[in-house]
């Protein structure tokens, strides 16, 4: 089953706007250009709120279906315990914008990435991600924090606007990124066997083994 995920995308921007939210996402893309993406909200602060109480709301119920949107999370998992919201998901980056593959080397442009994703509702809606400098101290002052960490394929050789991690996550921090961020990664030449190759190399090297063996024993 496909879930719109840029309806994903307007809620975080609507609470972003109110502040007192915390959000990480955390994505890792693997060869093919598929990924694994986990998506943490904080909203227990705006749960103090009386108002807030009194909706008694399960954001995870409020998530359409939608074959026919083009860019989706598959194989959902969402759960809303204490005023936050944890979601995770697969995620076809070859769909995506802002991400390219080619003969092992990876580039994901950030903000193209995630602004094609929420276009659509922000500009219907007339919501908009904090930009200026005051309003990005705005949001910062209410507690509102929107990071992104992504693990590329292979090795990462060139990232800008980011920070990369000691696990080989590349972290952006929304609130403070610059115009250009993207990060780049390739594969070494030398590991990019698919499966059928690795088989191969499995099949041909028990047969080997299984050859050795026999002859240890015919010679005894």
């Amino acid at each position: 089953m496909k879930y719109k995920f840029i309806l994903l995308i307007a809620l975080i921007i609507l609470l972003a706007l109110s502040g007192c939210l915390k959000i990480n996402m955390r994505e890792e893309i693997n060869a093919e250009g598929m990924s694994n993406l986990s998506i943490e909200m904080d909203m227990s602060a705006l749960m103090a709120f009386p108002e807030m109480k009194e909706m008694e709301t399960n954001p995870c119920d409020d998530l359409e279906t939608d074959p026919t949107q083009e860019v989706v999370l598959t194989d959902i998992e969402c759960t809303f315990e204490d005023g936050v919201m944890t979601m995770s998901g697969k995620l076809d980056r070859t769909k995506t914008p802002g991400f390219s593959m080619e003969d092992g080397k990876y580039r994901l442009d950030i903000k193209e990435s995630f602004e094609s994703m929420s276009s659509a509702r922000s500009t219907e809606e007339g919501m908009n991600m904090p930009e200026s400098e005051e309003e990005i101290a705005q949001a910062k002052a209410f507690g509102f924090e929107m990071n992104y960490f992504v693990k590329m394929p292979g090795n990462v050789t060139n990232q800008e606007g980011g920070e990369l991690q000691d696990d080989g996550f590349v972290k952006f921090d929304f609130l403070d990124m610059p115009d250009t961020a993207f990060v780049e990664s390739e594969i070494p030449k030398g590991i990019q066997l698919d499966l059928i190759t690795t088989f191969a190399i499995g099949g041909v090297i028990a047969i080997l083994a299984v050859a050795g063996l026999l002859f240890f024993v015919m010679k005894r």
